[in-house]
């Protein structure tokens, strides 16, 4: 017997299936594949010369783009499929590592540490980021810096509707495309958002067959006063806080995103 619905919220939840390590991996790269709109801020206030090392480096989109043989770059992250698309690229100046960036164990220093594309914003208890950027600084000598993007809620984004939507589409490479949905829950109260991303695969050609992937994560959501008290208590001053990697100045009601130049203290 065929179901008649009244409207659309009597229809069931379509099934999404818990997103596999590698296929996410894919999506990544196939998401960010034309995205540079961060890497001039790198760029232009690392140190021209002496080793960086960048936390969350995933497939290594910003450890290439920075690392010269002036400049080598150590990029870590915790996922293997990452951390093997990224190596083969085979980029001479560039080597990874597997490790936990809230348990840095390197016995070797580096001149500026990066933490790029809100990857500060997935350690969602103050404790775990105090850790991470205590971590940070017993890498960096005395006036070392730190570059760091992260995700801040606007006062806007505060004041609205818990609950917001987005989606986006992009190409799979053998045709067809990637509808993106993306919910977000944000909770003032706890200082977290939740990030409800939501992958329907859509390929073309014969025996092509629709897919439906899900993956939930959690993220820290805490205001940018917040944000500098937990780098001043690990040894860091702020140098320069822009609202965008192009120099634009941070406005907190509209802003939701921040790019911090901070120096370890001398």
């Amino acid at each position: 017997m065929v179901t008649i619905y009244r409207d659309y919220d009597e229809e069931p939840d379509p099934v999404f299936l818990p997103l596999p390590e590698e296929l996410g991996r894919s999506l990544y790269d196939l998401e960010m594949a034309d995205f540079s709109a961060d890497l001039p801020f790198y760029a232009e206030f690392l140190p021209a010369a002496g080793p960086v090392v960048e936390l969350g480096c995933g497939s290594g989109r910003v450890s290439r783009h920075i690392a010269t043989a002036q400049r080598p770059v150590v990029g870590v992250d915790i996922s293997m499929a990452m951390l093997a698309a990224a190596a083969a690229h085979g980029h001479p100046h560039c080597s990874f590592c597997l490790m936990d960036m809230g348990a840095l164990a390197f016995r070797r220093g580096f001149a500026a540490a990066l933490v790029a594309y809100n990857t500060l914003n997935l350690l969602t208890r103050p404790a775990a980021i105090a850790a991470c950027l205590g971590g940070i600084a017993a890498l960096l000598p005395q006036g070392g810096l730190l570059l760091a993007q992260l995700f801040i809620p606007s006062s806007a984004m505060r004041g609205a509707r818990a609950t917001n939507f987005q989606f986006q589409i992009f190409p799979l490479p053998n045709g067809g495309r990637v509808i993106k949905e993306i919910r977000t829950t944000l909770d003032g109260a706890a200082g977290t958002l939740l990030l409800d991303e939501r992958f329907r695969l859509r390929p073309v050609g014969d025996g092509a067959v629709n897919e439906d992937y899900r993956q939930q994560r959690t993220i820290a959501a805490i205001d940018l006063a917040e944000w500098l008290q937990l780098f001043a208590l690990a040894g860091f001053t702020p140098q320069l806080v822009r609202g965008d990697a192009a120099g634009a100045n941070y406005d907190p009601a509209t802003c939701t995103q921040c790019f911090l130049l901070l120096q370890k203290n001398v």
